[in-house]
């Protein structure tokens, strides 16, 4: 069956693709000075969970039509690989200020003096929300990106203080692994 410009595009139909899409994430790829530092799957993996929102069941995604998919796809892909470049160049750097220092300040002070330690902090904390423990991710979130103390993120997270400070305590080390462990994997 030709599929026409305005039929619907779902998850069901990306397993239908797949091979089109490591295509482009090759190409993607191929556009990078660092191509070597991510592999087409990987890249292709990560797009797919760019592409769906937080909370929300793959089945419940879909789009316009394909040519959408693919743009959506591509965005993704592009996203991921300029959060990677940001966070490297974060890496390469020493850090200038403590992380649970840089967490407590005020987001917007914070991107501007080190726009590349607040992505790498993101990323991170992305990192966290799908692999660890997503209460401790959306505590860092409200904390250094909405700028909250314990206690008001403690209030809109319905949960005491003192569980909210044990969130943060967890937070603090999961960030610091797992920036360390991006920082050790990736050195050529």
């Amino acid at each position: 069956m030709a599929e026409t410009a305005s039929q619907p595009f779902s998850w069901d139909d990306v397993v239908k693709v797949m091979a089109e899409i490591r295509v482009l994430a090759k190409k993607c790829l191929a556009q990078e000075m660092d191509q070597y530092s991510w592999r087409p799957t990987a890249l292709l993996d990560e797009a797919l969970a760019r592409l769906c929102v937080r909370d929300q069941h793959w089945s419940e995604v879909t789009w316009q039509n394909k040519e959408h998919f693919f743009k959506a796809c591509r965005m993704a892909m592009k996203s991921a690989l300029e959060d990677r470049r940001r966070y490297h160049k974060a890496q390469k750097r020493p850090r200038t200020i403590p992380l649970e220092l840089a967490l407590e300040r005020n987001p917007e002070d914070l991107v501007e003096e080190d726009s590349d330690l607040f992505a790498a902090l993101q990323q991170a904390i992305d990192h966290i929300a799908r692999h660890a423990d997503p209460r401790v991710a959306t505590l860092l979130e409200y904390r250094s990106v909405l700028g909250m103390s314990v206690p008001e993120a403690a209030s809109v997270m319905n949960i005491s203080e003192r569980t909210a400070r044990r969130l943060w305590a967890q937070g603090i080390t999961l960030l610091e692994a797992v920036i360390q462990e991006e920082t050790t994997s990736h050195r050529p």
